[in-house]
């Protein structure tokens, strides 16, 4: 194999094994966490909502809803270990 070959094949190789932003979270329907420690952002999908998360510099992200209806991501310091859940339609909430 020619080192160009090599090269873009280690490229490939790389890409794929990145995953998709959700994969690192748990999801729960109809969840909601009574949260001390949050921002709410809009955000036009879960996936942004996700990154949302991850790039926030205010606090550690632990856990994200997604309220599909408004199209409002809160991120949260807490999760369902720290805080209490409270039952919610039209809302997923993700947790690391």
């Amino acid at each position: 194999m020619e080192h160009k070959e090599v090269v873009l094949l280690l490229l490939l190789f790389l890409k794929s094994g990145q995953g998709e932003p959700l994969d690192d979270y748990v999801n729960a329907q109809g969840a909601s966490l009574f949260s001390v420690t949050k921002k709410q952002l809009g955000a036009g999908s879960r996936e942004e909502c996700a990154a949302k998360c991850e790039e926030d510099k205010e606090f550690t992200c632990r856990a994200f809803q997604y309220h599909s209806k408004e199209q409002q991501c809160v991120i949260m310091a807490e999760n369902k270990k720290s805080s209490i859940i409270i039952r919610m339609r039209d809302v997923v909430l993700f947790e690391k």
